[in-house]
């Protein structure tokens, strides 16, 4: 009963806070657009810490109506492909990556984090993160939307430097920031002369071990 009750009083303070927002794209792009950014802020903040970062301006993306063939040409469709979601119009609001962290991290993605929201009621979706298998859906469940998430159940951002210190603690190499292409190069030519080496070391035991077997077995011939 008593959760009933909880679920009751969460859908009403849910719609309470955000009957204000209906009809979001009839309003004038500039209220708009910090209402979003407003709505995609608090739920980075509420899923992580250090994710808003200063200095990083959001980019607002104008998605439209989600469909099967919409989706079908969307690298980042996960958490959008849900049959509750097609015929909705959508918005995301994300935060770039820099140089230093798309090199470091090897990511295919422009964005550190991005916020999917509905247009209908302005309510945040889906949180994804540079990684592609780093994500919060169904946020707009009336669960979800009343949950308080503790400290050490959020998503923390560790920034390259911090990766970089935790690296050289174990001993491993360091970082210095984007090559050059004479440098990558190098480095691929000093792989490539590795996995030659292993190669070449991995053939010699392999031939060795079947030599030692065929004189074991003539030598246990009677």
């Amino acid at each position: 009963m008593k959760r009933i009750l909880f679920i009751i009083l969460g859908i009403i303070l849910c719609h309470a806070a955000q009957a204000q927002y209906k009809d979001i794209q009839k309003l004038p792009q500039p209220l708009r657009d910090s209402i979003l950014i407003d709505v995609a802020n608090k739920a980075i903040d509420k899923y992580s810490i250090g994710y808003l970062q200063p200095g990083r301006e959001p980019i607002i993306e104008d998605i439209g109506v989600v469909s099967k063939d919409m989706l079908a040409n969307r690298k980042d469709r996960r958490g959008l492909d849900w049959p509750q979601y097609y015929g909705v119009y959508f918005y995301a609001v994300y935060y770039k990556t820099t140089e230093e962290e798309k090199f470091y991290y090897s990511s295919p993605k422009d964005y550190l984090v991005k916020v999917f929201i509905r247009a209908d009621n302005c309510r945040p979706v889906n949180i994804r993160y540079w990684d592609e298998n780093s994500s919060r859906s169904g946020l707009d469940e009336v669960e979800e939307m009343s949950r308080i998430v503790p400290e050490n159940k959020k998503r923390r951002y560790t920034s390259v430097a911090e990766k970089e210190e935790k690296r050289a603690n174990l001993g491993k190499t360091i970082y210095h920031g984007p090559r050059t292409p004479e440098e990558i190069r190098e480095a691929n030519r000093q792989d490539s002369l590795k996995r030659d080496v292993f190669r070449r070391e991995h053939l010699r035991r392999y031939w060795e071990k079947r030599r030692a077997d065929s004189l074991r077995m003539l030598n246990a011939q009677p």
